[in-house]
C-alpha cells in the first residue's frame, strides 16, 4: 500500500467515525415525553396516581392514569422533540403492554401525527403494539417537535383489578433515524399509567 493510499484510508475512516458520532449525538438530543394532557377521551376519564409505595407520601411522584372502563375511547398523546442541529426522522413507535396479548383491557389500534397508520404490528410476544411510519419516516426539523396520537380502545379479553395501577418505564420506545443511523429514544421514567376502575371491567372467567 502506498503512502497516498494509507492517507486516504485513514481519512476515510476518520470521516466515517465522525459521521457516526455526529449522528449519535443528534439522536441522543431527541427527547420523548408525555404531553401535558397525555389522555384525551371522548369516553373515559383519568385520575392522578402515585408511583410510590405510599400514596400518602408527599415525596412520591404522581402521574396521570387512564381509568380502564368498558367502552373507553381515548387518544394517548406524547411529544417527540428534536433539540439537535440536524433533522431527524421517526421510523417507528412501540407501546409496551398495548398489544393484543397484553393482560390490560385496552389496546392501541392506530397512530397519527401528520400521517395515519391503521393497524399495529404486534411485538414482544404480542404484548406490545408497534407502528411503522410509512415511507422514509416522519421528519422533525432541527429545533422542532411533533405530537403523536395513539388511539386506545377497550379490549374485552383483558382484566385489571379494581384500584390497581399498571405502568411501564421506557414507553413509548421511538425509533429515530439521523444521517441514516437508527436508534431508540424513550422517556425512561413512567409517563402515564392505567388503573382498574371496578371488577365489572373483568370478563367472566367461567
Amino acid at each position: 500500500m502506498t503512502a497516498v493510499s494509507s492517507v486516504l484510508l485513514v481519512a476515510g475512516l476518520v470521516a466515517v467515525v465522525t459521521w457516526q458520532v455526529v449522528a449519535w449525538q443528534a439522536r441522543d438530543a431527541v427527547v420523548v415525553g408525555a404531553d401535558a394532557r397525555p389522555f384525551i377521551c371522548t369516553r373515559g376519564s383519568t385520575v392522578a396516581a402515585s408511583e410510590g409505595d405510599d400514596p400518602a407520601d408527599p415525596g412520591d411522584r404522581y402521574t396521570t392514569a387512564l381509568e380502564l372502563t368498558r367502552g373507553l375511547n381515548c387518544d394517548l398523546r406524547f411529544v417527540v422533540s428534536n433539540t439537535s442541529a440536524l433533522p431527524v426522522r421517526v421510523r417507528s413507535v412501540q407501546l409496551p403492554l398495548l398489544g393484543p396479548e397484553s393482560g390490560l383491557p385496552v389496546h392501541a389500534t392506530a397512530l397519527d401525527g401528520g400521517f395515519f397508520i391503521a393497524a399495529a404490528r404486534p411485538a414482544n410476544d404480542r404484548l406490545d403494539a408497534r407502528f411503522i411510519v410509512p415511507g422514509a419516516g416522519l421528519e422533525i426539523p432541527a429545533g422542532d417537535q411533533v405530537v403523536l396520537f395513539a388511539r386506545l380502545r377497550w379490549k374485552n379479553d383483558g382484566c385489571t383489578a379494581a384500584g390497581s395501577t399498571t405502568s411501564t418505564d421506557n414507553s413509548p420506545a421511538v425509533t429515530v433515524s439521523v444521517l441514516g443511523i437508527d436508534g431508540v429514544r424513550s422517556p425512561g421514567l413512567v409517563s402515564w399509567a392505567y388503573r382498574g376502575e371496578d371488577e365489572a371491567s373483568c370478563p367472566s372467567r367461567g
